[in-house]
């Protein structure tokens, strides 16, 4: 069941953002979400109609795969100008669960009447208060294990990177003391080395 109608239908066009505060290795990772570690977001409201929108009230939630959710209640949208936009103080909360968290909007409250969400394109994000259609954002949490494996791979990679470069140097000037004596064998040791390396780099690609 939907609210009143107001006599001038107002659309606004909602956002948000989101930024980590979890410490990796000693560093703060804005971008990398941590189960247990806390964050902050922010929400934006855009109005791009002709006319003055005079001030409304909004709630907003979070919800996680594991259908645990965090609530922002009262959220309040001054009077915009066209064209003009407002952005909420942050809220910080702590992530509750891995996975794709995705941020829900409630109704836009205009004197006790709902108004209506838009995306860029003008297109509705929700129909009624109960039935949510579109979420308005999205972020991906993790554990600080799964991000110490991840960590653990890359310098498995760096490691057998300088090994092989190592053994690349080591062998061109073994190949260099030889070609004193014979330069022919020093074009094949070149050849079979990038040969090698290109093969190598070309599998690691294919898997």
């Amino acid at each position: 069941m939907s609210g009143p109608v107001t006599s001038v239908p107002y659309r606004l066009t909602p956002g948000a953002r989101t930024e980590s505060k979890a410490r990796l290795l000693g560093v703060r990772r804005r971008t990398i979400y941590i189960r247990g570690d806390s964050f902050e977001i922010t929400f934006n409201v855009h109005n791009p109609m002709k006319v003055d929108f005079p001030g409304g009230k909004f709630d907003a939630y979070i919800v996680y795969p594991s259908k645990q959710a965090e609530y922002v209640r009262g959220l309040t949208v001054p009077r915009l100008p066209p064209g003009g936009d407002w952005q909420s103080n942050p809220t910080e909360f702590n992530a509750l669960a891995e996975g794709y968290a995705l941020v829900y909007l409630g109704h836009l409250d205009v004197h006790g009447e709902w108004e209506q969400w838009v995306n860029s394109e003008n297109r509705d994000i929700w129909s009624t208060a109960r039935h949510h259609t579109d979420a308005i954002h999205g972020f991906h949490v993790e554990t600080r294990r799964d991000y110490h494996t991840y960590f653990a791979l890359v310098v498995s990679a760096v490691s057998l990177a300088i090994l092989i470069t190592e053994r690349v140097y080591s062998t061109l000037l073994d190949a260099a003391a030889r070609a004193r004596y014979n330069p022919i064998l020093l074009v094949w040791y070149i050849i079979l080395v990038v040969t090698g390396l290109f093969v190598v780099f070309t599998e690691g690609e294919d898997c």
